[in-house]
């Protein structure tokens, strides 16, 4: 009998999962918040902005459509480098345009990056299910939303910096590197070849284990828990963008935003994984999804001024922490051992969750123009903060009788064996 000793040398440490999802976090932050600072600096106005950003999540929601190719030919390591140069190399491309005369090609060309960059998600989440065993899921789920969302808000600080004291073109350049940089590091992950199969024996084998898990109990209703509003912290997406409302200067959205953010999240994300490995990981998103609530609601309530801005943000980041680590950790605890079909069923369910926080960052976008043309421009940002705690208390009470209903709100993770 395998012993525990012997279970835990055999995979990868934790940790490097945080290191491979350094471009991610980076491509993502910087369509986030980079280029809602850019493109506020340049008069496109707030629908549009959050039109971009809403856009630039849709991306990853339906990248599932070409995420099967990862799972084919090269090890998903080998995908990864290739990924992080084609987005590296496209980031860094945008510093040949003229902004002010070519602003939709410049937004153009930072979603190309993305649709390279987001790709090495899949691989990140294959790598992660082939070679992890269930028990250190959590807190391999916590390092990689450290990587994404912490070391990628750092990313959008070093980026949002830059941008105050050099030109655009320094910034794309600097990106673009930044995405190419930790390509590298997937070379320690230990992977086994691929055995090699004819691409219709695959794809059958695809369609026949994402069916299996789409019809299990465990697969239909985290579909539900992915896609619901619950967790998204969509808010985070918008704060630079409102940073004008707020009054906020330039050296606090870059700190807030970025280097003081990005190491409360990836803190945050941590613990948050330790914590998954301990308790009910659907519980576990459904109260932070209320925390989401909470701290969007006080925001909202609070003055429109600076103090507001540094102290609402920080809060709301740290709480995204939980919200990340505990949706990855329920995906990987949902596919299980996937082998080698991992990839394709990890980015369905994290598709459906894009898709989610790129819909509600949308209705937050209207939330503020409603609120805008109702109470004026000097407190929009709150019909946006209001929208954001409201759609999470509705799911969270919605995914509450699902929970209950299913009895899955028990003891640790959820038997995947489990089926309808």
């Amino acid at each position: 009998m395998e012993t525990k000793t012997e279970s835990k040398a055999k995979h990868p440490p934790v940790w490097i999962f945080g290191l491979l999802y350094l471009p991610y976090g980076i491509s993502g932050s910087f369509a986030s918040a980079t280029l809602g600072a850019i493109l506020q600096k340049n008069n496109v106005d707030k629908d549009k902005i959050a039109s971009a950003v809403a856009f630039s999540l849709l991306i990853a929601t339906f990248q599932f459509l070409w995420t099967p190719t990862v799972d084919i030919g090269f090890r998903r390591r080998t995908w990864f480098i290739i990924l992080c140069v084609l987005g590296g190399l496209t980031m860094a491309s945008t510093a040949l345009i003229d902004v002010a005369n070519n602003i939709n090609l410049f937004i153009y060309m930072v979603l190309a990056s993305q649709v390279f960059i987001n790709l090495t998600g899949p691989c990140i989440g294959g790598l992660m299910a082939t070679t992890l065993p269930d028990d250190v899921r959590g807190k391999a789920s916590g390092f990689s939303n450290a990587g994404n969302i912490g070391a990628g808000a750092i990313g959008a600080g070093i980026s949002l910096s830059l941008y105050q004291y050099y030109s655009l073109p320094v910034v794309s350049i600097a990106t673009g590197l930044m995405l190419m940089a930790p390509g590298l590091i997937a070379l320690a992950i230990p992977e086994l070849k691929p055995i090699k199969r004819k691409a219709l024996e695959l794809f059958r084998t695809m369609l026949r284990d994402v069916w299996t898990t789409a019809k299990s109990r465990t697969g239909w209703s985290g579909m539900l828990f992915c896609i619901s509003p619950v967790g998204t912290a969509a808010a985070m997406q918008l704060f630079t963008s409102y940073s004008n409302d707020y009054k906020a200067s330039e050296s606090v959205v870059a700190i807030v935003n970025g280097y003081a953010g990005g190491v409360i999240t990836g803190v945050s994300c941590i613990l948050s994984g330790y914590l998954c490995d301990r308790m009910n990981r659907r519980i576990a998103y459904l109260l932070a999804g209320t925390a989401t609530a909470i701290c969007a609601s006080l925001m909202a309530l609070a003055p429109m001024n600076q103090t507001t801005y540094i102290v609402g943000a920080l809060t709301y980041l740290l709480v995204t922490g939980l919200c990340y680590a505990a949706f990855t950790a329920a995906v990987l605890e949902i596919i299980g051992n996937a082998g080698a079909t991992a990839s394709t069923q990890y980015v369905l369910f994290t598709a459906a969750g894009n898709f989610a926080i790129a819909y509600v960052v949308k209705l937050e976008g209207y939330g503020y123009t409603w609120w805008q043309a109702a109470y004026g421009q000097a407190t929009a940002p709150r019909g946006a903060l209001f929208a954001d705690a409201f759609l999470n208390i509705a799911g969270v009470i919605v995914l509450s009788i699902l929970v209950v209903t299913l009895g899955i709100g028990r003891g640790k993770p959820l038997d995947a064996s489990k089926t309808a």
